[in-house]
């Protein structure tokens, strides 16, 4: 396995908390990368370019490196302190983990864009950038809201004031 573009064991956040010299921290800094690559993989090619001639801007660099940080510390925490009973601990690892998984759905949902990183499928222009309906009912007045509304541009079959919908009817 390779080691970790994002960062590294030295960069990890566990100030003066004792770790075993047998713990491979190596490990959690390589599978937080591998974590963050399959849930941003959608949206961009991985792992991304953390170089400094990378064309993604320092900014968004020291965002992923400090994704990947917190979720190898916190990963790394919970794994250690998980016989103890230092509820602290376990607090500062859980929220480790939480802020970094919550700033990866950010990038994985196009929340948090990052400029420079390759495109994934970049044929595909026709990326979901809202909510998207499934499971359609010809009997739902859910559904009849949304075909009336969500024709983009309007179409002249859609009457403004067409009929009334009932329970059972579809339109």
């Amino acid at each position: 396995m390779a080691d970790s573009t994002y960062s590294t064991p030295a960069d990890m956040l566990l100030g003066d908390l004792p770790i075993a010299v047998s713990v491979n921290k190596q490990k959690y800094v390589n599978d937080a990368a591998d974590e963050i690559d399959s849930l941003i993989g959608v949206r961009y090619t991985t792992p991304l370019d953390m170089s400094g001639s990378s064309p993604i801007p320092r900014y968004a660099r020291l965002f992923v490196k400090r994704v990947a940080n917190n979720l190898a510390t916190g990963r790394l925490i919970l794994a250690v302190a998980a016989g103890g009973e230092d509820n602290q601990v376990h607090a500062y690892g859980w929220s480790l983990v939480q802020s970094a998984l919550d700033a990866v759905k950010q990038i994985a949902d196009g929340t948090y864009d990052i400029i420079g990183a390759v495109d994934a499928n970049p044929t595909a222009s026709n990326r979901t950038r809202g909510p998207v309906t499934s499971g359609q009912d010809a009997t739902s007045g859910v559904d009849a809201f949304y075909g009336h509304v969500s024709a983009y541009p309007p179409t002249p079959t859609v009457p403004l004031y067409g009929p009334l919908w009932q329970p059972g009817s579809a339109l």
